[in-house]
């Protein structure tokens, strides 16, 4: 028989400063696209009515190591379509050194992810053998604007300011290069910061 899930719910309404800015998430259904599992449900129009026109929303979902279920959503900021579209995989799963916040799938938004970022000044990802990259990107833990650099193969540096991306939720800092062979990837800042995720983003393997 069916059993009620006993923790929060996945999706919940998003508000910030008492401003609600999605309202009435729920009637969630779920599909792949390539290796992405992606939810589809309903959010409110007008967020603040409690009734009214609905409007469909698409974002990421999956699982924790735990067996935990997660959705990366409510998100209002844009966000990458499908990989597969693109013919490109996230590369930080082949990673054999790596935070494990930062490359488990989940951007930390929804009520069973709060707390689960990475927090420090350096980050660093290593693989066992180089991967084709040719896009970074960064996900904050929470509302910080902190800025620094990223390292590529400890010999080409990028800059990285998270107050440039605004506050909406599931917003993300995206850097591109051309497409490079990657060992190693370290992430560095002035003063503490907090992550939820980082994709490595290159050619899907043939």
């Amino acid at each position: 028989p069916f059993t009620k899930f006993r923790l929060p719910v996945l999706v919940s309404c998003e508000d910030q400063e008492g401003n609600v800015l999605v309202g009435g998430p729920g009637h969630n259904s779920f599909f792949w696209v390539g290796e992405e599992l992606f939810t589809a449900y309903h959010s409110l129009v007008s967020p603040e009515e409690k009734d009214g026109l609905r409007q469909l929303c698409y974002d990421r979902a999956g699982f924790h190591a735990d067996g935990t279920p997660y959705i990366n959503g409510p998100t209002l900021a844009p966000q990458l379509v499908p990989l597969k579209e693109l013919g490109r995989e996230n590369k930080s799963r082949y990673a054999c050194v790596c935070p494990p916040a930062l490359n488990d799938g989940d951007i930390a938004l929804c009520a069973l992810s709060k707390g689960r970022v990475w927090r420090g000044t350096h980050a660093s990802i290593r693989f066992d053998r180089p991967v084709s990259a040719e896009m970074i990107v960064i996900y904050p833990g929470d509302n910080g604007s902190e800025k620094g650099y990223l390292l590529l193969n400890s010999d080409r540096s990028m800059a990285v300011d998270l107050s440039a991306i605004g506050q909406l939720p599931g917003r993300n800092l995206v850097l591109t290069f051309c497409e490079t062979k990657l060992w190693t990837l370290d992430l560095f800042f002035e003063k503490e910061a907090s992550l939820s995720e980082v994709m490595i983003v290159g050619k899907a393997k043939p």
